[in-house]
């Protein structure tokens, strides 16, 4: 049978089938089981909310942790490939992913990297410009994906996200690239925190 709710196919007859399924079920719905622990390199917190950084430097455990997380939100995306895998070489891109956390599951996915690029438009351009050429120009951060699980979107949490790692980096979440195509809801999110223009960077 199949899962109406994780999408998960499994034979209820048989234990091992119960018990995957139970635990994606539980990831699908819940996000992606993740206790704090001693390597956890915390950048935000409030309340239930934590939000810990993961790069090139950090131990395999955290990297494991982002590629989960990297690939619960996939399912949630129209691109090809998963975003991120925990054996990827250092390159100049210098990739960080931000894991947002409620109590013991991972919710929110995020990948900043650098990106030279460039070209910023206001909306209306961007709308017109279809294949346009970006220029190269000086280094920024760039949003390579950004993702909330289901569960918990519609209370502001992916600007609250962007913001938080914005900090991180003493920088304006509006001066953050984004990588396009927008999902429908990615692009409302970049709207939200750029209402009148943003930087393309790829």
């Amino acid at each position: 049978m199949r899962c109406p709710k994780c999408g998960m196919m499994y034979v209820p007859e048989y234990f091992e089938d119960v018990r995957e399924h139970r635990i994606f079920h539980g990831k699908v719905v819940n996000g992606f089981y993740a206790r704090k622990i001693k390597s956890d390199k915390i950048i935000w917190e409030k309340g239930n909310y934590r939000i810990t950084v993961v790069n090139y430097f950090s131990p395999i455990a955290q990297k494991r942790r982002a590629q989960e997380a990297g690939i619960l939100a996939h399912r949630d995306t129209p691109f090809d490939f998963a975003p991120y895998h925990s054996k990827e070489d250092l390159d100049r891109r210098n990739v960080h992913l931000f894991l947002l956390s409620r109590k013991i599951r991972i919710i929110g996915f995020l990948i900043l990297e650098k990106r030279d690029y460039i070209q910023k438009f206001t909306w209306k351009e961007y709308e017109n410009a279809g294949g346009k050429k970006l220029s190269k120009g000086e280094v920024i951060w760039s949003i390579g994906l950004v993702w909330i699980h289901r569960k918990y979107r519609k209370r502001g949490l992916g600007s609250q996200f962007i913001q938080a790692v914005a900090s991180y980096f003493n920088i304006e979440a509006q001066s953050i690239g984004w990588h396009t195509p927008f999902t429908g809801d990615g692009k409302k999110l970049a709207k939200s925190l750029c209402p009148k223009s943003f930087y393309v960077a790829k």
